[in-house]
């Protein structure tokens, strides 16, 4: 593949991707000014239509609290609970959930001691 055929690759795998957001975004009445990443809109979009109600959401290993966020947006949930180690991190998760009830716990969780 030459350099012009690579670039061209690019721009249409990244306006594929851009246009799969979009749809997605539309799908569950996501602002389609905001980005969001694709795998984690399509991480939502799976479990959206298998849940129906749900009161709440703990996010382990939170990192910013982007799945919560898009969580929050989608299911509108009373308390948001995000799990992450690493403290410097939580002014990322209070800004990305803003507005939402929510705990942020500075706990690193294992299935060993």
């Amino acid at each position: 593949m030459n350099w012009i055929q690579e670039k061209l690759y690019y721009r249409i795998q990244s306006y594929y991707t851009w246009l799969q957001a979009i749809k997605i975004k539309s799908e569950l009445g996501l602002p389609s000014g905001q980005y969001f990443r694709l795998d984690l809109l399509r991480s939502i979009q799976r479990i959206k239509g298998s849940i129906g109600e749900c009161n709440g959401l703990i996010d382990v290993g939170a990192n910013k609290g982007e799945f919560a966020q898009i969580f929050q947006a989608c299911l509108k949930v009373d308390q948001l609970i995000c799990i992450e180690p690493n403290r410097t991190l939580n002014k990322y998760i209070e800004k990305n959930n803003a507005g939402s009830n929510l705990v942020i716990l500075n706990y690193a969780i294992s299935d060993r001691n």
